[in-house]
């Protein structure tokens, strides 16, 4: 399990067929635990060793717990949550605009051919973007993602992220440049 502010990823034996996406997460001061993972709530506590969850698929009745336990990736795997940073330059009909410093994180799940990425950056202006990502990569790292005006292809390799971001919004401004990360 990778997760940041109330959202991630659960993927048992990081098998790329299964992973699941999880949101609504909370931790409340006495160790309480609550989220969602799709369709199914999820409630447990915090132990000694990690996390405990348990709950049941409202529709079929499908039971489901995690227990989730630190694990220190080597940073020959690709998996873990990466500090990112992002100068992007903007164009509107041509028109070069100005250039936008943004940071964020990025929960990266890498399976055996398949990677899922949660993408979150902010600016100092108030803005933010980001994506959820799931995409083919390659062995030695290389994927490339596109959707809904947004795209990143790029290389995570030995705790690093490289990737070129574009995104189109509706009003038609460009934003472009080089996303990089280091993991934590």
């Amino acid at each position: 399990m990778l997760a940041r502010d109330g959202r991630g990823f659960w993927a048992p034996r990081f098998s790329s067929k299964s992973v699941m996406v999880f949101h609504n997460g909370v931790v409340t001061g006495t160790g309480r635990v609550g989220l969602r993972a799709g369709r199914i709530p999820l409630e447990g506590w915090v132990t000694s060793d990690g996390w405990y969850v348990a709950g049941a698929d409202p529709q079929d009745g499908l039971g489901l717990r995690i227990v989730a336990k630190p694990i220190d990736f080597s940073l020959g795997v690709m998996t873990g949550v990466y500090d990112v940073g992002i100068r992007t330059s903007s164009s509107l009909e041509g028109v070069r605009g100005d250039n936008i410093d943004w940071t964020g994180t990025a929960i990266v799940m890498a399976g055996d051919d398949s990677v899922w990425v949660d993408l979150e950056i902010e600016n100092q202006r108030g803005g933010n973007t980001g994506a959820l990502i799931q995409t083919v990569i390659s062995r030695d790292g290389q994927f490339d993602w596109s959707r809904g005006g947004k795209s990143l292809r790029g290389v995570i390799q030995r705790g690093r992220l490289e990737a070129e971001w574009v995104e189109r919004r509706e009003s038609g401004t460009v934003y472009r440049g080089t996303l990089r990360g280091a993991r934590r």
